[in-house]
Formats: structure tokens, C-alpha cells, sequence
């Protein structure tokens, strides 16, 4: 990655400060455990040599079940329901490995837990400001990098010990590859991607929405007949596609739980029954709670003005460009990476705003596009 010049590093080093600042501050007010930060101390555990039963025991020393609430404590307290939530995690070993890495050289458990987050929050914001910086001007590259950076969510989620801000890192890193190599078709950038792509998998599942990106970017570079990008983006479609279905395979052969179960799991209320669902119950409870958590939102937006606002302004710069057939490929990627990481909400009907980071990045971009273009200032000429 390229910072063109001493400015723009320098708002990228004062962007970066903030942040961990920021960081920092929140951390001495908060604990940064929840009851999924417990099941990867757990594979971390095991990671060490400690037996299933040996890293349950250590876990459960360090739950405080005074304050649990009911589905907390059957979690921990019920063994049945603990080794059930526990195969939905073991699927998920990057980040305790990384922990159990750190900690070889730290000796600090907390800390080896730190890292791999803090980085990835960074992570986040560098590729971010990167992104923001190719498509607009430097005032606003800052602009909208510190709007994405007071979204509170962002701030809160990536301060505790789980995978979300890692797997935001992953996806703008991705994206980050998928720009190279259709700008300069190097093959060493679809050849990154593809790398990252299996290593993701390894954090958390959502990578698996890069294939509808790129299919929709395949679309618009199509629709648009934007240059010779039509060749490029089927290329890493293709790639996409297969390391996905291998994925998936795999995951079925080694036994996985797949999305049919963290469904039931969740209709269950994460654990605390044991019913069972017809597939027909299954479709209305997605259904319904997709309906549910877009009133949610909807409430939520018009309560906080300014982001209300920003929506507003994101949305019209985005008709603008596809009526007047003129988005850029970075505008495509963008576009695309809102929509593949919004249709999460199709999969897992849960509202959670550390699943849409993406999304909040897209809208920032193009809400201080809009704002760009409607303070422009033309030439001016003598009269």
C-alpha cells in the first residue's frame, strides 16, 4: 500500500493516534469479554495441550455468573449446551491461535488477546482512509475517515476479545486486492486475495459473501462498460467461487455447523430449549426477523440525525452516479461490498452493527462525495 505523500501520511499517523486513543480510554471502562470471548479462551486453552474438560474448568473459573443472566449461565453451567456452542466455535480457530502465538512471546494472556484485535482495528482504519484517499481529495479522505472512526459501534465492538473487527480487516483487505489487480492486473494481487480468502475463513464465515461481490461487480463493469475490467473481475469471480464451494465442502465433510444450525440455535434462544423447527418455521422466523430488525434500524436511523442525514446524502450521490453512468471502479467496489456485507442479514436475521462495517464505510465515502460535488468550486474566469 502507497501513502502518496508526506500530508497524507501524516493525516494517517494523527488518524491512527486517535484511534488508539481512543482505544485505549475505552478499555479502562469496559470489560472486553462476552460469553463468545470465553469459547475462544477455550480453543486457546486447548491450543496449550489442556484437555476439552481441562479448558471448560478454566473458563468457567473466570465466568462471573452473579452477573449472567439466564441464557448465560445454561451456557456455562449446562455441560450438553456448552459442548453444542462450542462446535459453533471450533470452526473459528484463527483468532485463538493467534492469541496462543502472542501470548509464546508476551506471556500475557489479556494481551495475547489485545493484539490481534487492536490490530485489526488499525487495520481497518488504515485500509479505510486508503480507500477513501483513491476516490476522493485529501480534505476529505480526512473528512470521511474521522466520520467512519466516531461511529461508536465501531469503537465498542472492536474493544472486545471476538472476531468481528478481524473480520472487517479481512474484507477490506480482500477488497484491497480485488482493486489492485483490476487496476493493473498483476496476477500477485489475485493471487493475495486468494490467500487471504482461505485464511479468513479460518476467522469467521462472512467471506463467503465476497462471491455475490464480485458477481455484482461482474454485473455493473458489464452494464457500464467500464474499460477491460469485464475479463479481470470474472477471473477473481471464478476464484471466489471455487475456494468458497471448497470451503463449504470441506465444512460438511469435517461436520461443521452450518447456518441451518445457528438458526434453530438462535430460535432456541441461543440454547435455553431444545425444539425443533420445520424448514417452513425456519423461513418465517427469517423472515419475520428480517422484517423486525429493518424496523429496528429504520428507528434507530431517524433517532440519530446526522447519520440519518449522511444516509441521505450517501443514497443520492449513488443515483446520481448510475443515472449518469459514470461510477468509477472504486464506486463499483463500494457499491458491491455494501451490498454483499448487508445481505448478512438474509443469513443471520440478528440486527448487530459489527456485521455491516462495510456498509458504514460505503456510506460515508459516497455521503462526502455528495457533499464534495455540492461545494465544488468551478474555474473562475474574468469577466
Amino acid at each position: 500500500m502507497h501513502i502518496p505523500n508526506k500530508k497524507d501520511f501524516l493525516i494517517l499517523v494523527f488518524l491512527l493516534l486517535f484511534s488508539t486513543i481512543q482505544f485505549i480510554l475505552i478499555l479502562r471502562h469496559k470489560s472486553p469479554y462476552l460469553s463468545d470471548s470465553y469459547f475462544y479462551k477455550h480453543i486457546f486453552y486447548q491450543f496449550q495441550g489442556n484437555s476439552f474438560q481441562e479448558s471448560r474448568e478454566l473458563v468457567l473459573n473466570q465466568v462471573d455468573f452473579a452477573n449472567s443472566g439466564q441464557i448465560s449461565r445454561n451456557i456455562f453451567q449446562n455441560k450438553a449446551v456448552y459442548s453444542q456452542v462450542y462446535d459453533f466455535f471450533k470452526k473459528r480457530p484463527l483468532y485463538p491461535f493467534l492469541a496462543y502465538l502472542f501470548n509464546k512471546i508476551l506471556h500475557n494472556e489479556y494481551q495475547a488477546f489485545l493484539l490481534p484485535v487492536f490490530i485489526s482495528y488499525l487495520g481497518v482504519v488504515l485500509l479505510a482512509f486508503y480507500f477513501f484517499s483513491q476516490g476522493l481529495n485529501r480534505f476529505f479522505a480526512a473528512f470521511t475517515a474521522s466520520l467512519f472512526i466516531s461511529f461508536y459501534p465501531f469503537l465498542d465492538w472492536s474493544t472486545y476479545f471476538l472476531t468481528d473487527t478481524m473480520g472487517a480487516a479481512f474484507w477490506l483487505l480482500q477488497l484491497f486486492f480485488i482493486y489492485k489487480f483490476a487496476k493493473d492486473m498483476n496476477p500477485k494481487w489475485l493471487y493475495l486475495f486468494s490467500f487471504f480468502l482461505v485464511i479468513s475463513f479460518l476467522n469467521r464465515e462472512q467471506s463467503i459473501l465476497m462471491l455475490p461481490l464480485l458477481v455484482l461487480a461482474s454485473l455493473f463493469v458489464r452494464v457500464f462498460k467500464i474499460g477491460n475490467f469485464k475479463k479481470k473481475f470474472f477471473r477473481a469471480t471464478v476464484v471466489s467461487f471455487l475456494l468458497t464451494i471448497l470451503y463449504i465442502l470441506v465444512s460438511y465433510a469435517t461436520n461443521q455447523k452450518n447456518v441451518l444450525d445457528t438458526l434453530i440455535y438462535t430460535m432456541n434462544s441461543y440454547g435455553l430449549y431444545s425444539n425443533s423447527y420445520s424448514n417452513l418455521q425456519v423461513i418465517n422466523y427469517i423472515a419475520q426477523a428480517v422484517i423486525d430488525s429493518h424496523l429496528v434500524f429504520v428507528r434507530e436511523l431517524v433517532s440519530r440525525h446526522w447519520w440519518f442525514v449522511l444516509c441521505l446524502f450517501a443514497l443520492f450521490k449513488v443515483v446520481k452516479l448510475l443515472i449518469r453512468l459514470k461510477p468509477s471502479i472504486l464506486d463499483i467496489l463500494m457499491i458491491c461490498s455494501a451490498v454483499a456485507s448487508y445481505l448478512a442479514i438474509f443469513i443471520y436475521p440478528v440486527l448487530s452493527y459489527r456485521f455491516f462495517f462495510p456498509v458504514v464505510i460505503t456510506v460515508v465515502y459516497f455521503a462526502s462525495g455528495f457533499i464534495h460535488d455540492f461545494f465544488k468550486v468551478g474555474k473562475v474566469t474574468e469577466q
